[in-house]
């Protein structure tokens, strides 16, 4: 049997937090947006989410937000160490996925959350690569990426993840579905608003 890994890790879901998991209206989050754009659509998108989020409850709008920076911030560690052990050798990285995209949500909380968005869709056209991929990995921060991009755990991750204690597997499970339920949450928020 694997030994489980021992860490000191801060789990901010052993404790109860500040802010509650929404009740999700719909289960999955729109595919609009998530296909191939050229630089000037993906402007003009990012621009027409943001008009659209005007007038929009701002602290709802940042609870959202806050909520899902936190776990993304809790998960990016082991991820970051995931890929550091196994990317690099990795004969079919998942970046090469040709259904790898920003979607609507993704681009409602890059917009809502202040951080700088990047400067494109992953690909410009459908038979491209990721435009983000490098010899080191990927060249966005965990919280700029595609949700897909933040959770996706390969055969090779999974293992990886199953060396964690516990605690620390629950701990990220629960952060990834925090992530979620936020996300759709603003997603049906900013659907039903009307700007």
């Amino acid at each position: 049997m694997t030994q489980r890994r021992r860490r000191e890790h801060s789990l901010p879901f052993q404790k109860p937090m500040s802010v509650t998991t929404p009740a999700v209206h719909h289960l999955e989050e729109s595919s609009l947006y998530r296909h191939p754009m050229s630089d000037a659509k993906w402007a003009a998108t990012l621009k027409k989410v943001s008009s659209n989020l005007e007038g929009m409850d701002s602290d709802r709008v940042r609870c959202h937000v806050n909520a899902i920076l936190k776990s993304i911030e809790f998960v990016d560690g082991f991820m970051e160490r995931y890929c550091s052990l196994t990317c690099a050798a990795c004969e079919d990285p998942c970046c090469h996925g040709k259904k790898i995209f920003f979607n609507q949500a993704d681009i409602i909380f890059l917009v809502s959350s202040g951080l700088p968005a990047p400067p494109g869709q992953t690909r410009s056209q459908s038979d491209g690569m990721c435009r983000y991929l490098s010899a080191n990995g990927c060249e966005l921060s965990r919280k700029t990426r595609p949700y897909v991009c933040v959770w996706f755990l390969c055969e090779t991750h999974m293992s990886h993840f199953l060396e964690e204690e516990i605690p620390v597997q629950k701990a990220m499970l629960k952060a990834f579905e925090q992530i979620r339920a936020h996300r759709l949450s603003l997603e049906a928020e900013y659907q039903t608003h009307p700007g």
